[in-house]
């Protein structure tokens, strides 16, 4: 792997200590990120289907190390745009602020990644929102001619700075992946070299959010808030490859 620009977390500058823990933060993250597609999709507490299309699975699950409940949410939906423009709207930094209902349409900016193998679409991205200045998110995209998939989470900037130093571990980081998995169609709108990229794609969102109201927040109130999350996301999705 290489990186374009040196790893740099504030004042931290060890390029082998950031790396290593970008790495590790990563792994985990897509583990986390693989776990709730799984579990919220095969065994949901809760299964919506809506009248747009989207499928919207929740569950909850309790993490004793972080003492508190998260909100597990899994929707998908077909959408009417080319695989690869989606794909390239969500990996993209400076297009986040268009699809983002967290990011307050304020922009980010990546700062260092590792780049995995030749394709620019796989790699591994420190990205510094404007609005928040303790936060981090760190991401990494992956993609194939058949599904691409984008995960993120978010995270604090103090915490990286003292796991660089060894003053902290890794793994006591907190992880809350959400992210995309973008599926080609699988059928071919042209077969004209020249012609436009046409054609839709499955898009599957899933999240995880940590709950302040605990075990107390009804099944009704989970599936309205992540069922808003989600068509929020996704309108600004629609509105940003429609303009």
């Amino acid at each position: 792997m290489a990186n374009n620009n040196e790893p740099r977390v504030n004042n931290v500058t060890s390029s082998t200590e950031v790396r290593r823990i970008l790495l590790d933060l990563s792994d985990r993250m897509v583990q986390s990120f693989n776990q709730v597609l799984n579990e919220t999709s095969n065994d949901p507490e809760y299964t919506r289907y809506f009248a747009d299309g989207m499928v919207l699975s929740v569950g909850k699950t309790f993490a004793p190390s972080l003492a508190r409940y998260i909100t597990c949410a899994v929707g998908s939906l077909w959408l009417p745009f080319p695989f690869e423009a989606v794909f390239d709207l969500l990996s993209k930094e400076n297009r986040r602020h268009e699809w983002d209902i967290f990011s307050c349409r304020n922009p980010v900016r990546e700062f260092s990644n590792i780049q995995g193998g030749t394709d620019v679409g796989n790699r591994i991205s420190i990205i510094k929102p404007s609005f928040h200045g303790n936060m981090l998110i760190i991401q990494q995209t992956c993609t194939n001619p058949s599904e691409s998939s984008v995960v993120y989470t978010a995270t604090y900037e103090p915490k990286v700075n003292a796991a660089a130093r060894g003053l902290l571990q890794p793994s006591q980081l907190d992880i809350y992946a959400s992210g995309f998995v973008i599926s080609k169609d699988g059928c071919e709108a042209s077969n004209t070299e020249n012609a436009p990229r046409t054609g839709r794609c499955l898009l599957t969102m899933a999240f995880q959010i940590p709950s302040s109201s605990g075990p107390a927040m009804t099944r009704e109130g989970s599936v309205a808030s992540s069922h808003m999350i989600f068509m929020n996301t996704i309108g600004n999705i629609k509105r940003a490859l429609s303009s």
